[in-house]
């Protein structure tokens, strides 16, 4: 099996540098320099050459599980990952160069494009084949063409924080969160028009409802949710656990379910009424997803090194174990695959949303954000320590719990 590559930008333009400059030596400077200073740009150039592995090849096959494979040039410092299913392409930030990265999924060939001063969270709107980036120190938020033929800058008030942003598809309508200014900017979609709803303090996540056109946006300084009404703008607070950090939203039933990071505990808040009911979980939640088929919602705890899975109507929970630290949670809803990230051993814990049964397969790096492809059931995992993006591939073995 044969993966394309696609060659890099970083490596070339320093091999063209350094030929440069051992072809052309400067007034001055002694060629013995220049040499070393060849030698140094292509070692650099090495060094901070970004990784995309795939999986799925013979040998992992052979070996049940796992990203090993074959190797294409990146970018490094990679922080968010987001796909879009319909033309399967996926999108990473790249903090460290400000670009965004975006790899076709049918063969990993790649390319970037400039976006804003350290890019942070992504969010595909895959009706309109866009993409929008939050830059977490510029103020801006770039508006990127899904094959990256174009970028859009929409400035979204104040200097630096915007930390969080999401679409919703049914409007065509774009919510990005401001912490310095405690409000939430809407763009729209179709002019990149914007309106500013104040909301919180503090205010750090937003998720989404398209169904009923509810914005839910986590305060973490006020102890509590503002929830934006999408057509009036009207804003309704209510009241959650201690130092309310990253939600979630399971449209199918209405409910959002708020990690309560200083609470060590989970908020589910009823989409109807606003009625509130809060479970205990492990120690310093930091993730939390559902599983639509179920209905089970899953909270890594990184002090535990453990994920409790919540079954919302009886508020029942089971306590999984997996690797060091996991602080981020994806589901592939399709397979009903619950993949968790644990950041201070490296790896990736699978759960089986059926049995709770654990995998855990090395990620080679830091893991620090994780996006399914809902229809390739591929699995993209950025390691922002080693600058590489992992991709798992089916089948995964699932060992059974006990």
């Amino acid at each position: 099996m044969k993966n394309r590559s696609s060659t890099g930008i970083l490596l070339p333009l320093t091999k063209k540098y350094a030929r440069t400059l051992a072809k052309s030596p400067l007034p001055g400077i002694p060629r013995s320099i220049l040499l070393l200073i060849v030698v140094a740009l292509l070692f650099i150039s090495v060094q901070f050459r970004g990784r995309v592995f795939a999986g799925a090849s013979e040998r992992a096959v052979q070996q049940e599980a796992g990203p090993v494979a074959y190797e294409v040039d990146s970018h490094f410092d990679p922080k968010d990952v987001a796909v879009n299913s319909r033309t399967n392409r996926i999108y990473v930030s790249l903090r460290g160069v400000g670009e965004l990265l975006i790899i076709e999924g049918s063969d990993n060939s790649h390319r970037s494009v400039q976006v804003g001063i350290q890019p942070d969270k992504v969010a595909v709107n895959e009706k309109t084949d866009k993409v929008y980036v939050s830059n977490l120190v510029s103020g801006t938020v770039s508006v990127v063409e899904g094959d990256g033929s174009s970028v859009a800058t929409v400035r979204v008030g104040g200097e630096r924080n915007i930390s969080d942003i999401s679409v919703n598809t049914a409007t065509n309508m774009v919510y990005a969160v401001n912490l310095e200014k405690d409000s939430v900017v809407e763009i729209n979609g179709a002019d990149n028009s914007t309106k500013t709803i104040k909301v919180g303090k503090t205010p750090e996540s937003v998720a989404i409802n398209s169904r009923t056109n509810k914005i839910y946006v986590t305060n973490r300084g006020a102890n509590s949710v503002s929830i934006i009404d999408g057509t009036s703008h009207s804003v309704e607070e209510v009241t959650v656990g201690e130092l309310p950090r990253f939600l979630t939203v399971d449209p199918d039933r209405n409910k959002i379910f708020v990690v309560n990071e200083r609470g060590h505990s989970v908020t589910i808040i009823d989409g109807k009424d606003n009625s509130t009911k809060t479970v205990k979980v492990g120690e310093y939640p930091s993730a939390v997803g559902f599983s639509k088929r179920t209905g089970k919602v899953y909270v890594a705890n990184e002090v535990d090194g453990t994920v409790t899975v919540v079954d919302p109507p009886d508020l029942s929970f089971e306590t999984v174990n997996v690797g060091r630290a996991p602080n981020v949670i994806s589901v592939d809803q399709t397979g009903d695959l619950i993949y968790v990230g644990n950041a201070s051993d490296g790896t990736i814990s699978i759960i089986d949303g059926a049995t709770n049964g654990v995998q855990t397969l090395d990620a080679g790096g830091l893991p620090n954000a994780i996006a399914v492809n809902p229809v390739s059931q591929r699995v993209y995992v950025s390691n922002f320590s080693k600058g590489e993006i992992m991709v798992f591939a089916p089948p995964v073995v699932i060992k059974p719990k006990g």
